[in-house]
């Protein structure tokens, strides 16, 4: 259950990136064409930062390893993707959210949708299960299992 979660937050994540993210006059840009913006204008003016931002390029193929770990059953691999893929889109929502523009959808739905995917991949890494079943009989009266109540 938390693996399909996983995918489907980092679908949303994906599809979030590609949203308008911020709002500039009568137009309005998404993820990618925000960072070329604002790299245009000089607004990232840290090779380092630079660097991080092209590496926000990078979300979509980041989203389908998730997709193609899940797929071929790698439960631990698709998480700890997954939350470095939920790590950075969280961060850089935050920055968006905060700098002095009109932000648009693809902010908050990218920053819930990673923020829903870093839970559903905890959740997956730490293998925790919600239990729909009675605790087994072990025989003794009153465990609780089935035919317990029969002895």
């Amino acid at each position: 259950m938390a693996r399909g979660a996983v995918v489907v937050g980092v679908l949303a994540i994906a599809a979030g990136a590609f949203l308008p993210w911020i709002v500039s006059g009568q137009t309005t840009r998404n993820s990618f064409t925000t960072i070329s913006v604002a790299r245009r204008l000089g607004v990232v003016d840290s090779d380092v930062a630079s660097t991080l931002l092209a590496g926000w390029y990078f979300v979509p193929v980041a989203a389908a390893v998730v997709v193609l770990l899940a797929v071929l059953g790698r439960p631990h691999a698709t998480g700890l993707v997954a939350v470095g893929l939920a790590a950075v889109a969280c961060g850089f929502a935050i920055v968006v959210q905060r700098a002095p523009i009109e932000v648009a959808a693809g902010v908050p739905v990218t920053f819930a949708a990673a923020l829903g995917t870093a839970a559903a991949a905890v959740v997956s890494l730490t293998g925790a299960r919600v239990r729909s079943s009675p605790e087994p009989d072990d025989g003794r009266p009153g465990s609780g299992g089935i035919g317990s109540a029969a002895r």
